[in-house]
């Protein structure tokens, strides 16, 4: 890859990430709510693996919308946060159609909360379905001369990205086991409205137009924590952004390439 692997993206200004690690051991997190108004729980012990094929488009999710926070509870998760930079290509090419057009979740909370819930449930191809198919060909284009001649349809397929998301859950995983007493321990992460942040229109603007999307608002998560129920261990996770059009939100496929993905593609 060219640029010794750095890429200038202009969307890692858009997203405004923080540099989130995994650590801060703590026996008591306070952030962590222990009476959440919308709750999913999965016992760490019954991990569910998703089957959805590469065509299978996002559910909607609609409990969520007056939920104030949430908590997941489950057995796999993911996070080692990595800085790249990228340079933009012309985003004026026919793009090409790597998936099937997505329905996206009606609500921010709602599509966070099952962002969390499928990232420590250890289902990959469930937040790939997060995704909005308009973001990643765009993000196909914007790569395209940054590769070496490869093809970003190749480099950055789904098979590679939801590889890419198990890896990342893997290193949750052996964190989780670091900070747990058993292995049956379970794991919760609590959400609220509270803990998102607005990205302003003029940096959406900007994101909208590398990219050639049209989405109308968004949020980041800049940290969240990972915390142990059992012993009330907690540790910073992995960070999100999702993105709103027609009414929709999806999971914002430039910012978790960012942020996470690109530490486990082999560019």
């Amino acid at each position: 890859m060219k640029n010794s692997r750095h890429i200038a993206f202009v969307t890692a200004l858009i997203m405004t990430l923080s540099a989130v690690s995994c650590g801060s051991k703590s026996s008591d997190k306070s952030d962590v709510s222990s009476t959440p108004s919308s709750e999913v729980n999965t016992d760490i012990t019954k991990e569910e693996t998703s089957t959805e094929n590469s065509t299978e488009t996002a559910s909607e999710s609609t409990s969520a919308a007056q939920s104030q926070t949430t908590t997941v509870t489950t057995k796999s998760a993911a996070a080692v946060t990595t800085t790249a930079a990228v340079t933009t290509a012309p985003n004026n090419e026919k793009k090409p159609q790597p998936v099937a057009d997505d329905t996206g979740y009606k609500d921010k909370l709602a599509i966070a909360q099952e962002f969390y819930k499928s990232y420590l449930s250890h289902d990959a191809e469930k937040v790939y379905s997060m995704f909005n198919i308009d973001e990643i060909n765009g993000y196909y284009i914007l790569m395209k001369n940054e590769l070496d001649g490869k093809k970003p349809e190749e480099v950055f397929s789904k098979a590679v990205i939801v590889a890419a998301i198990d890896r990342s859950m893997k290193a949750i995983d052996e964190i989780r086991e670091a900070y747990a007493d058993s292995k049956d321990d379970k794991w919760a992460v609590d959400i609220t409205n509270d803990d998102m942040s607005d990205i302003d229109q003029l940096t959406l603007e900007d994101y909208n137009s590398e990219l050639g999307t049209k989405y109308t608002s968004g949020v980041v998560l800049n940290y969240i924590f990972y915390h142990d129920t059992n012993n009330n261990e907690s540790f910073t996770g992995n960070s999100s952004a999702f993105v709103e059009r027609d009414g929709k939100w999806y999971l914002s496929f430039s910012s978790l390439m960012q942020s996470e993905l690109l530490n486990y593609i082999d560019l």
